[in-house]
């Protein structure tokens, strides 16, 4: 090889390292980006399951309640 074909090589080279690097980059914020998203996600799942059981819990509150109530006036 002569000189300048392993300073063309050598630029190449620099070049696709600097576009690789951007893009991985990229990819990586892009991914962290994702993972965050993902994590929101489980987090609101969550909520709402803890939400669906506190509801299933006040509706059987309200159904005891109610119980409590009929039993009372029929007691009258």
């Amino acid at each position: 090889m002569g000189l300048l074909n392993v300073i063309k090589l050598a630029n190449d080279y620099n070049q696709a390292k600097k576009l690789l690097k951007g893009k991985k980059v990229n990819a990586i914020k892009v991914r962290d980006a994702i993972d965050r998203i993902h994590d929101y996600i489980e987090e609101l799942k969550s909520a709402k399951d803890k939400i669906d059981t506190l509801i299933v819990k006040a509706k059987e509150r309200i159904r005891k309640l109610s119980e409590l109530l009929k039993v009372r006036k029929v007691g009258k």
